[in-house]
């Protein structure tokens, strides 16, 4: 009982001498409803600070991720969406690589009478000769 009243006695003291000295000895509440992450008070910026409380671990299969579930803490397993926003790729996943985009430039064509050329920046506009378009006569 003695070696308590002595430890509360120098954290008191500790606390006093800091926030005499104008470091603060406020007690912020950092807290949250997020179970993934801790929230903490860092004197050193005298603010709330975070660090992970679960990290999850990735899955072997790199067409899925691991994450956090904010509410429960429990870990859960996601697809992965591969998109590089380009109309010339397609989308595609492999398992043991990821994600990977392999040239399509079928996907430029548009109607019966244009087609484009996939470029850098996407599709390409290209008329079709004369000889291939028929005027439709109505």
């Amino acid at each position: 009982m003695k070696y308590i009243f002595i430890f509360i006695f120098l954290i008191l003291l500790l606390c006093h001498s800091q926030f005499a000295a104008g470091n603060g000895c406020d007690f912020i509440r950092c807290e949250s409803a997020n179970k993934c992450i801790n929230f903490f008070c860092n004197r050193a910026i005298e603010n709330c600070d975070t660090s992970p409380r679960v990290i999850c671990p990735q899955p072997d299969d790199k067409c899925t991720f691991s994450e956090c579930d904010t509410t429960t803490g429990k870990c859960f397993i996601r697809n992965k969406t591969c998109s590089d926003s380009s109309i010339c790729t397609e989308n595609l996943c492999d398992p043991s690589i990821g994600c990977y985009f392999p040239a399509n430039n079928t996907k430029c064509a548009t109607d019966k009478c244009s087609t484009g050329v996939c470029t850098s920046t996407g599709c390409e506009p290209k008329a079709c000769p004369s000889t291939k378009c028929k005027v439709s006569q109505g």
